[in-house]
């Protein structure tokens, strides 16, 4: 079936045939590529590996802005060891080899307004073996660190911060 329409003036006119195919490009560019897609749930993941003791009071200068909260842990001195993490992809891991043979893989999950949920497992070498030590699902806000410490042999603590963007 044909639409045509007649102008006042007797003048028969049909329906444009390149308006369709316009209206599918504007549609198209209108709805993200895959690569924006994904691009927009990609999340900056970034983990410290931190060796904490009561053996000095001496602080990396890099924690000075989690110097009160690292405080709450019982220790007194605390240095950077290992820096991680980077973009990551939803639902895609991001895992970095800490000291004394740990290693902590970090899955961004979702993003809810200011917060984000994510899992966070740690793993101790053990010969050959990669032995899992903890897994655990927390949701915390855009930015702000989530802190978990594994007892080291002597006194010291490995306290391993995770936040995400």
């Amino acid at each position: 079936m044909r639409f045509v329409s007649t102008l006042a003036s007797g003048r028969v006119v049909r329906p444009a045939r390149r308006v369709l195919p316009g209206v599918m490009l504007i549609a198209l560019l209108a709805v993200p590529s895959e690569a924006q897609q994904q691009k927009m749930k990609t999340y900056d993941v970034r983990l410290l590996g931190i060796r904490a003791t009561n053996s000095n009071k001496d602080v990396s200068p890099e924690l000075k802005p989690l110097l009160p909260t690292l405080k709450k842990l019982g220790y007194t001195g605390f240095k950077l060891m290992k820096k991680g993490g980077g973009r990551v992809a939803e639902g895609k891991s991001s895992t970095t080899t800490l000291i004394e043979g740990y290693k902590v893989r970090v899955t961004p999950l979702s993003r809810t307004g200011n917060r984000v949920k994510m899992r966070i497992e740690g793993f101790k070498r053990e010969g050959t073996k990669d032995v899992p030590k903890w897994n655990t699902t927390v949701t915390i806000d855009r930015g702000r660190y989530h802190l978990q410490v594994q007892k080291l042999p002597g006194g010291d603590g490995l306290v391993i911060a995770v936040t995400a963007r």
